[in-house]
């Protein structure tokens, strides 16, 4: 290790225990208290097999002698004051004063379970304190059954309740939400009110992020939700529920408000008791026109403390859009390219009765081949006129991808542990070709990708070649291979002395890649009369590692109960080796023709290969960081279930790049001190059928500029783009302000969300271009710019409108403005050094829905708009006024001799752009019939088509500050496809008593 390297580590060293020291004199010790007079006690009353919380019991405590001291009971869902500060209880807890410390006797008793008497010591003093509060949890066995009296049939008939509240936790009751005969989870998930699934599978809820999809309260194939949703069969769920959970060592915390804080939203997928013990599986195949086919299958153990589950999935279907199950069709969702899949894995999870102890392990293995064609047309603004694109390319893939996820979890009473081991493997190969030109008047196409057809034809075009700036062909054939492992470890503990919470991290990550190119490169730029051929061939591994260490501390204070005190140390060290070798095989004698060899062919010697390197576009680049961090922060409870927090991360880097290409060595190093304090503050409370939530925060980020961005260099591997450095980057300060109001009621379903948020960016870092018009080629340059800020305003209001839920209706309000500002290099005509230049984008979307639902018969109507409004005073800027909107109505509901059907039908149109190919109107219609078979309707029979009239559109259009686009994909045509659906459910024999 260099000196400086060791005066840095040093200097931190010193700087962190400076700030140490006076964190302690600032917060000094409080002075010892008396011995209080009564101590507080709380738990939990549980059932001893299940260890899910008993909603009523009743707990006596008493003298050694059996003199009573005090009669309790657990609480349902309440908000207690609790030594200070609030607690917010979620049933089956227990909260009560005892005279003091010393020796008691507890009899608890609850309907249906053994009254059992437990002893209770609580001592006058623990880790050098006066004891003032009290945590022991209790068990009960159920009472044995003496015998079963068999009653006759009852049938009920009721309105079902869709949403409820218990405690902090939304209900939802999936048998009353009509979905079609075969639905998966995700049809449920999305008819949730204020529910939201976003691509890859992501939830949102009120807005609100989705951090977990849990299956009866465990993760389930943690980190890719989508398997559940598109796996798991909706008829088997009986409750899902949307609630706070605490992760980690967060029972080790004293403060409840802290807790709650630190509790990450989930939605939890409770399935039906029949299905919660013995086999499960579920099987379909499918044959559609158009070649259309999907088979996919899975198999499911469940017992009470493990869980183990299987599936296979194979398919060339690549819509996610779901006859019926919304009207969420919209102008520029394109399902772009075709996509055949094959993929299984498995899932297990198990956990121990009495320890808590639990153990879970994912593997997914996946094959993709993907066939991606487009055809773009775009216009780039600038001063002296604008240029006009067109590409056309076809790029075929195939991706192999294996993953093993696996994690083991200790939570003891006064320690926790979790070890997170993972590997990943991903393999693609590629082949490509891409054609694209570029005119400085408008070529006026007769059809898609016409003047590319004739640029590229042997006679070509006088018309066109009058107005090209350049044509390019690019020929491509590559293979990727990536490896990574990565563990992570995390122990936390009371301190045996204080009782305070001490934590322990440590994780570390390995990534090896492998990348290798073939491209036969042509290049046409007739106004500068150069014609330029290129075959490439670039050899590009990358080594890098990190692991980082950390040690955390967190404390209260005795007389200040509602104040909490965390200091965090960590250490990260990163290293990173890039390389590229370019070699232009077209140097070699008779390699210089599109023709002489084949892609992918190589020379037959090493000394012919390294005869032929791109000296100047090769390099070897080596970057390291070192990363001291102390993070400070205070927690304060404010009023009922409220929580205040400050973080004051303080970090020392030290960063340093080795570049070796073109026989020159660069070497630059940086030390940087950043501060990015944040503060937060959010409030939650439910009771009395009324829940509100309350957050508003402020966080100051800076980033420094990637290292490789400093360097002088001149990158022109890619004859149209040329890539310079800039030493003088500056780093850049992001300001954030969000907030978000939801406010509602169980009593129709009422939920009421406002939210918005403010961001500015000083020093961004913008990429100037400069344009050369003879020849097409563009540099960029990174320069540092003000002025980027962006503001957001939402409204969400949805309610029943009538006393038995059938009507629900729903608007949601969205305000958006972006000042966005970059630089441009031209002006009256002329080329000049880049100067700033801003675009104002002002955005207002709009969307009404009205749902009647009644038994099995839902009828959807819904509506939305999105205005865009684009301005600028730039030079030759055309300002935009566009505005995207679909209407349309969805309908599920049985019909006669069992059959069921699903529809939607939806208008998609566009206006305002300048193009008038752009203002269409496309008339979407989905439907799909199904029926099911045998006694326990265990075979289903499905028939459905996806965009029966065929208007679909499959072209997107993008308008923003540099230009217009509208690129034309390749996509899954319509179809109509039959589907058979089987279901198995083996249940475990009922014991004899």
């Amino acid at each position: 290790m260099k000196l400086t390297n060791i005066n840095f580590h040093l200097q931190i060293i010193l700087r962190t225990s400076y700030i140490c020291i006076c964190i302690f004199l600032l917060f000094p010790p409080i002075i010892r208290a008396a011995q209080p007079d009564s101590i507080n006690i709380h738990g939990s009353i549980q059932d001893s097999f299940s260890r899910e919380n008993l909603q009523s019991a009743i707990l006596t405590f008493m003298r050694p002698d059996s003199s009573v001291v005090r009669v309790d009971s657990t609480k349902r869902f309440d908000t207690t004051n609790y030594g200070g500060f609030y607690m917010t209880s979620s049933g089956g807890f227990y909260f009560c004063k005892l005279p003091g410390a010393g020796n008691y006797l507890v009899k608890v008793q609850s309907s249906g379970y053994q009254t059992k008497i437990f002893h209770l010591n609580i001592p006058v003093r623990k880790y050098m304190k006066w004891v003032r509060d009290w945590s022991e949890d209790f068990r009960l066995d159920k009472e044995h059954k003496i015998h079963e009296v068999q009653l006759g049939e009852a049938v009920i008939k009721a309105t079902k309740i869709k949403m409820v509240l218990k405690g902090d936790t939304v209900v939802f009751n999936a048998d009353a939400f009509q979905l079609s005969q075969g639905s998966m989870l995700e049809q449920l998930i999305k008819q949730l009110p204020g529910m939201k699934l976003g691509d890859g599978g992501d939830i949102t809820y009120n807005g609100q992020h989705v951090n977990s999809l849990l299956v009866n309260g465990k993760d389930f194939f943690k980190g890719n939700p989508k398997i559940a949703l598109e796996n798991l069969p909706a008829y088997m769920v009986d409750k899902v529920k949307v609630y706070r959970r605490s992760e980690g060592d967060n029972y080790l915390k004293k403060d409840t408000a802290e807790i709650n804080k630190d509790k990450k939203l989930v939605v939890d997928v409770n399935l039906k008791r029949q299905y919660n013990q013995g086999w499960l599986a579920n099987a379909e195949v499918a044959g559609g026109t158009n070649n259309r086919y999907l088979a996919r299958g899975f198999a499911m153990r469940f017992t009470d403390h493990s869980k183990l589950f299987l599936f296979g999935n194979m398919n060339n279907m690549n819509d996610t859009q779901i006859p019926g199950s919304s009207g969420d069709w919209y102008a520029n969702w394109v399902p772009a390219g075709t996509l055949k899949v094959r993929m299984g894995g498995g899932n297990f999870d198990w956990d121990d009765k009495n320890t808590k102890a639990n153990v879970h392990s994912n593997f997914i293995a996946t094959h993709e081949f993907t066939d991606d064609e487009q055809i773009a047309s775009s216009v780039t603004y600038l001063g002296n006129g604008d240029t006009y694109n067109r590409n056309h390319s076809r790029q075929e893939n195939t991706q192999t991808h294996v993953s093993w996820n696996n994690s083991f979890e200790y939570p003891g009473k006064n320690t926790y542990f979790q070890f997170s081991p993972n590997i990943d493997y991903f393999r693609i190969e590629s082949h490509g070709l891409t054609r694209s030109a570029t005119f400085n008047a408008d070529p006026h196409d007769a059809t898609r990708s016409a003047s590319l057809d004739s640029i590229f034809a042997p006679a070509g075009s006088a018309r066109l070649n009058h107005l090209l700036i350049n044509s390019m062909k690019n020929l491509t054939s590559s293979l990727t291979k990536t490896f990574n492992a990565s563990c992570s470890l995390f122990g936390s503990f009371k301190s045996p002395i204080f009782g305070n919470r001490i934590s322990l991290q440590f994780s570390s990550d390995y990534n090896h890649k492998d990348y290798d190119l073939f491209s036969h490169y042509t290049l046409n730029q007739p106004q500068a009369s150069k014609l330029d051929f290129r075959n490439q061939y670039t050899q590009q591994p990358t080594r890098n590692y990190n692991y980082n260490a950390g040690l955390g501390y967190a404390w209260n204070f005795s007389r200040l109960p509602k104040l909490q005190f965390h200091l965090h140390y960590n250490y990260e060290q990163t290293y990173d080796h890039g390389q590229r070798d370019l070699y232009r095989l077209d140097s070699l004698n008779n390699w210089n023709k599109p023709d002489a060899h084949t892609i992918g062919a190589l020379p037959s010697t090493t000394d012919s290969l390294h005869a032929a390197l791109d000296w100047k576009n090769s390099y070897h680049t080596i970057n390291r960081s070192h990363t001291h961090s102390t993070i400070f922060g205070i927690g304060n409870a404010v009023g009922k279930s409220g929580y205040l927090s400050l973080d004051i991360p303080v970090r020392f880097n030290y960063n340093s790049i080795i570049d070796d290409r073109n026989h020159q060595i660069r070497e630059k190093t940086r030390y940087l001190t950043t501060y990015s304090p944040s503060i937060s503050y959010w409030h939650s409370l439910m009771q009395n059928g009324h829940f509100s939530y309350t957050s508003l925060s402020y966080f100051l980020g800076l980033n420094a500029p990637d290292m490789s961005t400093l360097l002088d260099v001149v990158d022109d591997a890619n004859p149209l783009v040329v890539q310079l450095g800039n030493p003088h980057l500056k780093n850049a300060a992001r300001h954030a302000i969000q907030f978000s109001i939801t406010k509602g009621r169980t009593k129709r379903q009422r939920n009421i969300n406002f939210s918005g948020g403010w961001n500015v960016t000083t020093n961004a870092a913008a990429q100037a271009m400069t344009y050369n018009r003879t020849t097409g080629v563009s540099t960029y340059q990174p320069r540092n710019i003000d002025g980027n800020w962006s503001s957001n305003l939402n409204f969400d209001y949805s309610q029943d409108v009538d006393t038995l839920d059938h009507i629900k209706l729903r608007t949601s309000t969205n305000l958006s403005y972006l000042n966005n500002v970059d630089y441009t290099s031209e002006r009256g005509g002329q080329t000049v050094d880049p100067y700033r230049s801003s675009v104002h984008t002002f955005t207002i979307g709009e969307e009404l829905s009205a749902t009647y639902s009644i038994n099995k018969t839902r009828i959807d109507i819904h509506g939305k708009v999105n205005w865009n409004n684009l301005t600028s005073s730039r030079e030759n800027f055309n300002n935009q006024n566009t505005a995207e909107f679909n209407y349309g109505i969805t309908f599920v509901s049985p019909l006669v001799w069992g059959l069921e059907i699903s529809t939607d039908l939806n208008m998609n149109s566009r206006r305002g752009y300048s193009d008038k190919n752009m203002n269409d109107n496309n008339l979407i219609w989905n439907a799909e019939l199904t029926r099911s078979f045998l006694k326990n309707k265990n075979l289903i029979l499905k028939l459905d088509g996806f965009d029966i009239l065929g208007q679909l559109d499959n072209v997107l259009s993008e308008v923003n500050a540099q230009g217009r686009t509208e690129t034309w994909y390749n996509t899954v045509p319509r179809y109509a496809m039959l589907h058979l659906i089987y279901r198995l459910n083996i249940q475990p024999k009922k014991k004899k008593d």
